[in-house]
Order: structure tokens, then C-alpha cells, then sequence
């Protein structure tokens, strides 16, 4: 089986050493990324030639989602499974159905996890897959390569989950960068729960600022969070 991997930022190359042991990857990036490549056993190709592998997984920002599924929409085999790993859903899965081809299997996926959440294995994270227009066979294919990483597989539509990762990822990412404004750091003296507030922080601001602008911007439902947020911090800062 052949993997091709769109772009090779710090997700990228985390996600192209996990597929490398079920196939050939190839990855594309605008850099030259050659010497990476070497040094992890994948190849390095043209755009043309990574979307003729039988997997295609779309890594690139979420800002540049839309213009690179235009890009390559020519240069798809019939057949082949296209994924995403966006952080948000709708806008990717709507993208991918109303540009590919309709021969052309297509597989909504979010891993909820990352170069920092995995360093000490994938046992028992999350994986959720958003179903587009994907065969039953070809979706449970793809299910037993992510079971053999032992991962905990949520399948559910690109609504609901965008509706949920609002709180669940969209406000704790929000919530983190304005810790890092108040430049918070580790102290003598300190809680439990201080250093869980930092570990908030440290994670959040470990993925790239455009990664955050994205996912605010492109989940429609984060700023919903957002507000409700701020106005509970406010209310509760009016009784004093």
C-alpha cells in the first residue's frame, strides 16, 4: 500500500513516521524536505505523484484546506481514499465532497493527538472519523489500521463533532493563550492545580499560531464558546 502525506509541517512528519509501518509514504511539501525523509525511510515527491498513492492524506493548515483540494483534484486516481486530520470538520468535509470526484472515496478524520500528546505512545487516544462518501469496506479498512495502533475510534458526524471540539479543544486552546499573555510560570510556591493550569498553557502554545487562528476561525461554533467564557469569568468577577 502507498501513502501520500500533503504537507510536512510539525504534524506532518509526526503523522508520516505512523504510517510508514503499514506502507511506502511519500510526502509532499513546498520545502525541500529531502534530507527528513531520508533520515525516516519515506520519500520525498511531486504533488502529481503523492496523489497517486492509494491513501491521500490532506496535512496542510486549515487556512489553505480549500485551495489545495482544488489543486489536486485533477490528479487523483479513481478509487483512491482521500483523508483530512483538520481540527474542524464541516468545512473540510464540505470542501472535499463538493470538489473530488465522486469515484473518489473520501474519509473526514480528526487524530486528537499530536508530537506532544503522543511522546509516550498512541495507546488509548483518540481517533474520530467523520464519514463522507467512503464504501463500508473501505471504512472498515481503514478502522483496523487505527485499531492496530490501539487508538479509541469515535465515529460521528462533522456537526457534532465541531459542536463538541468548540469546548472541548477551540475554548481550552483559547483559555491557554491568554495564560500565556500573563507570562505564568512555575513558582516555589505553588498548587496542584497551578501546574495543571501550566500544563494547559505549555501544551496550547507548543502548536503554531495559525493552527489557533484556524480553528477558531473555521469551527463555527467556537465563538459561541468563547463568549460564554468570557461572560461567566465576568459574572463571577462582579461579586467582588
Amino acid at each position: 500500500m502507498t501513502i501520500g502525506i500533503i504537507g510536512f509541517g510539525r504534524f506532518g512528519k509526526f503523522y508520516s513516521d505512523i504510517w510508514k509501518q503499514f506502507g511506502s509514504v511519500i510526502v509532499y511539501s513546498h520545502r525541500d524536505v529531502s534530507k527528513d525523509c531520508a533520515e525516516m525511510g519515506i520519500a520525498q515527491g511531486t504533488l502529481k505523484n503523492v496523489c497517486l498513492a492509494d491513501i491521500v492524506i490532506i496535512a496542510c493548515a486549515i487556512s489553505d484546506f480549500e485551495k489545495t483540494v482544488k489543486e489536486i483534484r485533477n490528479f487523483l486516481r479513481h478509487g483512491t481514499i482521500v483523508m483530512d486530520v483538520c481540527s474542524v470538520k464541516i468545512m473540510p468535509c464540505v470542501a472535499m465532497k463538493k470538489y473530488f470526484p465522486k469515484k473518489i472515496e473520501l474519509l473526514g478524520t480528526h487524530p486528537m493527538f499530536g508530537p506532544d500528546s503522543a511522546k509516550n505512545g498512541l495507546i488509548g487516544l483518540k481517533m474520530v472519523l467523520c464519514p463522507v462518501r467512503i464504501s463500508d469496506e473501505n471504512l472498515s479498512f481503514i478502522k483496523n489500521y487505527f485499531k492496530k495502533l490501539h487508538l479509541e475510534i469515535i465515529e460521528t458526524t462533522s456537526k457534532i463533532h465541531d459542536k463538541e471540539s468548540a469546548r472541548s479543544l477551540c475554548m481550552v486552546h483559547f483559555l491557554g493563550r491568554g495564560l500565556e499573555k500573563l507570562n505564568i510560570k512555575k513558582m516555589p510556591i505553588s498548587t496542584m492545580g497551578y501546574e495543571r493550569v501550566l500544563q494547559v498553557s505549555e501544551n496550547v502554545t507548543n502548536d503554531s499560531m495559525e493552527l489557533f487562528r484556524d480553528m477558531q476561525k473555521y469551527n463555527p461554533y467556537a465563538k459561541v464558546e468563547r463568549e460564554r467564557l468570557l461572560k461567566a469569568l465576568n459574572r463571577i468577577n462582579k461579586n467582588f
